[in-house]
């Protein structure tokens, strides 16, 4: 049976202090089976963000323990930083990511802020997917006047009270925004010889309520630390606009106004198709590693299923990407006993892993269901693994040449698994493609698999 993951990256008013977020992220590593992929802390922010992954109900009660915990240790009337904020805990989203859909993570994430409620006494207002009302849909709503004005505004605005909870904040805890959403890509962009003005000017052209890029939040502000101006940025859809949109048009601003981009950052974790749309604009990103990606993150700490688990549940799709996998595995360590460079094919096998994983699933729904929508996405899928393994076969090629003599069989061997991955992915999706009403996208489908072949 696939295993379902759910992401949750809860936000928490506290920057400064490691040992209270090394209590909130202890707090969620006591529930079994959940596992912290990252964390990250910005003093002037004064704000922390913790990656935390599990099966739902493990990581429900993960999130409400760390909402608990960051209540007992943050007190907001002493709380200062840049960052708007509603709470100790200010926002605890939930991301789906393997086996579960947006709409079952926003029932995770109501039961979650009931929990809450319950057993914290502190309000909660549920927002993206999960809202009850169209206008908490978005975050920047919620956050209207802060902490401070929301303690005000909750008493005698009916329109401002909470979905759990009563007519009052928690008096140093505030509130916590609680829902489901996809993922969102936190990328912020320092200025050279800029003041906290010309980042307000470019986040206010940039972002989409300003009639900017879609799916784009952005504020301007000023770092002490760094004494440097930013202009923080949330990406809530990463398929509506590319990071390297996103660089591109905040460099345009920049330039209108006489300054230019220092660096970016990227807090928290960044699924690698976002990394992957960006191209060259990730050079300027600030101590980046392979690490910061999901995928890898992932791999490290929640492998997949051991292989007599694996192989009783296998496709001819996933059998084709698990093969290509495994060619990519001995082609990585091939490459790093020969001294070689070997971390693309490092990514290749995580990324292989992970479409063996999504394999079956997305081929599981396609048989429950029929619609044609899920035979489209059970068709690509291989058509992405045959192209993935084309080029593994390609650089393996190169490899073969490169390798230390005695291991030149070795990767000669790997290479006839890349090929045979690809031949047998390339065969699965034939019948696919007789599901496919859609004549033009038959086309440009089956034009893909001519290619490879």
């Amino acid at each position: 049976m696939a295993r379902r993951l759910v992401e949750c990256v809860p936000n928490f008013s506290e920057g400064r202090r490691a040992e209270v977020v090394d209590q909130i992220a202890s707090a969620a590593l006591s529930v079994r089976g959940v596992k912290l992929l990252d964390r990250q802390m910005d003093p002037d922010h004064n704000r922390s963000v913790l990656t935390v992954v599990g099966e739902p109900e493990a990581i429900m009660e993960a999130a409400v323990k760390m909402v608990g915990e960051a209540a007992r240790l943050i007190d907001l009337n002493q709380h200062v930083g840049v960052h708007p904020r509603i709470g100790a805990a200010d926002v605890v989203p939930f991301v789906p990511m393997e086996g579960i859909t947006l709409d079952e993570c926003a029932v995770v994430a109501e039961r979650a802020g009931q929990e809450i409620w319950k057993r914290h006494q502190i309000p909660v207002y549920l927002y993206a997917a999960s809202a009850k009302d169209p206008e908490r849909a978005q975050l920047p709503n919620l956050r209207k006047g802060s902490f401070e004005g929301l303690r005000t505004a909750v008493t005698n605005d009916a329109a401002r009270q909470p979905d759990f909870g009563g007519k009052a904040l928690h008096p140093t805890a505030g509130a916590v925004a609680v829902g489901a959403r996809k993922y969102l890509i936190a990328y912020n962009f320092h200025l050279e010889n800029a003041g906290v003005a010309e980042a307000k000017t470019i986040a206010r052209a940039i972002r989409e309520s300003s009639g900017g890029l879609p799916a784009v939040r952005a504020l301007g502000l000023w770092l002490d630390s760094r004494d440097l101006a930013q202009v923080s940025v949330n990406l809530i859809d990463y398929e509506r606009t590319t990071l390297g949109e996103l660089f591109d048009a905040v460099e345009r601003q920049a330039a209108k106004l006489g300054v230019r981009v220092k660096s970016t950052e990227l807090i928290g974790l960044v699924p690698r198709q976002a990394l992957d749309q960006a191209g060259a604009h990730l050079l300027r990103v600030e101590n980046f590693r392979e690490g910061m990606i999901l995928e890898n993150r992932l791999a490290e700490e929640l492998p997949v299923e051991p292989l007599a688990d694996f192989l009783t549940d296998l496709s001819p799709g996933r059998a084709a990407a698990a093969t290509a996998a495994m060619a990519a595995a001995v082609a990585e360590k091939m490459a790093r006993i020969s001294g070689v460079p070997y971390h693309a094919f490092t990514a290749d096998r995580i990324w292989l892993v992970d479409a063996a994983v999504r394999d079956a699933v997305v081929f599981g729904r396609a048989l429950e269901t029929g619609e044609e929508s899920d035979w489209l996405a059970a068709t690509k899928l291989p058509i992405e693994v045959a192209t993935r393994a084309d080029a593994l076969a390609k650089n393996m090629e190169a490899l073969r040449a490169q390798a230390h003599p005695e291991f030149q069989t070795d990767v000669e061997s790997a290479l006839y698994l890349c090929k045979s991955a690809i031949q047998a992915a390339i065969t699965c999706i034939q019948p696919n493609l007789t599901r496919i009403k859609n004549e033009e996208t038959r086309k440009e489908l089956s034009a893909r698999v001519w290619a490879l072949q």
